[in-house]
């Protein structure tokens, strides 16, 4: 009964997490379309909607690994290294994705034939990567 009881405490917990931005994202909504042109909201939609498409492949999904050992762990030791490893691995990969985005943007910027509109499409999905990976860790830094 006790290991129903902390399943049932841990997906709760889980199910808050994951609910909350979605119903957070669902109230901003109209402060979005309000402040944003239809243009501008399309281009912070599919900024959006590229960064969920990436997310996983740039992180390995390590954050819901990072949970699912954390239930396993028996002592704080052990605890720490999962934590730690999610840490270092999601680093790494973000590293290494901002290596391979600021190459990609960098050959858009050198294309003497590239319209005015791919380059700035090109520096706002840069500052839009960014600040993601700044949010990430500071998302991540909650929980330790």
């Amino acid at each position: 009964m006790n290991q129903k009881a902390e399943l049932m405490k841990n997906t709760v917990i889980i199910a808050i997490g994951k609910l909350s931005t979605q119903v957070l994202s669902f109230l901003l909504l109209p402060l979005y379309t309000s402040k944003l042109s239809s243009a501008e909201y399309g281009n912070y939609d599919f900024f959006v909607t590229l960064s969920v498409f990436l997310l996983p492949i740039i992180t390995l999904l390590m954050e819901e690994s990072m949970f699912r050992f954390l239930i396993d762990a028996k002592d704080d030791v052990s605890k720490k290294r999962v934590i730690t490893q999610t840490i270092l691995y999601t680093i790494i990969g973000t590293i290494v994705f901002s290596i391979l985005a600021i190459i990609v943007v960098t050959i858009l910027y050198m294309i003497k034939q590239a319209s005015p509109s791919i380059l700035r499409w090109s520096r706002f999905c840069f500052k839009l990567l960014s600040r993601f990976s700044i949010w990430y860790y500071f998302y991540y830094f909650c929980y330790i």
